[in-house]
């Protein structure tokens, strides 16, 4: 379990989160939306720590995270796998290598056992049999797709993904989606997803959250989401229909 609360964080004069409480069951995958800008992502990083928040609290795991060490914190980021907006692969180095690189860096396994889970997780997205080209041979949707088993190699807890459909065709899209959902069915993950795709967002969500003003302004099934009389929320959704 994921549990947030009371969050401030501010840039500056910018005050992006007052007050947010959050709480992201064990399993579930939790969608967070909400306009640029609103935090979403500022969220990700508060959640491991890569910057921190002004007031608050975070709990990982039943541990109280807010006062951590960087030392502590290395611990608690094992459980997280993290597909990034970028896919942010290592360009100088192939795509089993990007897929073994935690496991080399911060596992005892043997060389055969790392290529065994690069062979096991690239299966698990896909991609089996382009363990040897390198990233710049990869399209957009190959390259997240290799980030997300770069992201499961570890075996994570959690997975946190930040825009994992933006800047994908429609049919890419969808395929990214399904990886989510298989991945939290199959692997029973617990899962973070930011996005302003809204397809994407009813597709792999089984708990919305919405980002309004600094807080969470409305949590809960897309069920619910989508039957809202909330103004803000009525017009979140008809944009989201227009472009979408």
């Amino acid at each position: 379990m994921v549990l947030l609360e009371n969050i401030h964080k501010s840039f500056g004069e910018n005050e992006v989160l007052r007050g947010l409480d959050l709480e992201i069951g064990e399993g579930q995958t939790m969608v967070i939306l909400g306009q640029s800008g609103c935090g979403k992502s500022v969220l990700l990083k508060l959640i491991l720590r890569l910057m921190n928040q002004e007031e608050g609290l975070i709990v990982i795991d039943d541990e109280d995270t807010t006062d951590f060490s960087e030392n502590q914190m290395m611990r608690v980021r094992k459980k997280f796998g993290m597909l990034f907006q970028s896919s942010a692969l290592f360009d100088s180095i192939s795509v089993a290598d990007n897929v073994a690189y935690m496991l080399n860096e911060h596992t005892d396994m043997s060389r055969t056992e790392i290529a065994n889970r690069v062979k096991e997780m690239l299966s698990f997205v896909d991609l089996s049999g382009v363990e040897e080209m390198m990233p710049a041979d990869l399209s957009g949707g190959m390259k997240k797709r290799v980030a997300l088993a770069r992201a499961l190699a570890f075996k994570p807890h959690y997975i946190l993904y930040d825009e994992p459909t933006t800047g994908l065709d429609p049919l890419t899209a969808k395929t990214i989606n399904e990886l989510i959902r298989n991945t939290q069915e199959r692997l029973d993950v617990t899962s973070i997803v930011v996005t302003h795709d809204l397809i994407s967002a009813f597709y792999v969500g089984d708990r919305l959250a919405l980002i309004q003003e600094g807080v969470t302004s409305f949590c809960g099934t897309p069920q619910e989401f989508a039957a809202s009389t909330d103004p803000f929320i009525v017009e979140y959704l008809a944009c989201g229909r227009e472009y979408n």
